[in-house]
Order: structure tokens, then sequence, then C-alpha cells
């Protein structure tokens, strides 16, 4: 990626009152992670450096964090 560029990961956060029921209904087993887990993904990867911002969707379940490239 180029300096300048930018990258945004999706996660669902640990809030999700779904939680339960996409677990044991659905069988969908997702890692929950916070906005400090996602800091900790950016850092220990090749951008070196925690998230650049962190947005949410409407019902705050999922949440969006982005990295800018230095």
């Amino acid at each position: 990626m180029r300096p300048g560029g930018r990258l945004i990961v999706g996660n669902f956060h640990p809030r999700n009152v779904t939680k339960a029921l996409m677990d044991h209904v659905l069988d969908w087993r997702l890692v929950h992670r916070t906005e400090e887990d996602l800091d900790r993904l950016f850092q220990a990867s090749d951008f070196g450096r925690p998230t650049t911002r962190v947005m949410y969707e409407p019902e705050s379940i999922n949440l969006f964090a982005e990295c800018v490239k230095d």
C-alpha cells in the first residue's frame, strides 16, 4: 500500500446483543473485538501504529477501524 493509503477493517463488537443467538442458534461463531483489540492488530501489522479512527453503524454492533499508512 502506498503512503496515504487507508485500510478499513470491520468487526463485531463484544457489546453485540445478539451474540448468544448467533453463537448457539445460528452456529455462527464470530471473534468479537473491541477498539483496543483492533489497535493491537494494526500495531502488530506492517502499519505499526494504532487505528486512525473507529466508526460504528447505527446500532453500534459493528465497528469499522481505519488505519492510514505513513
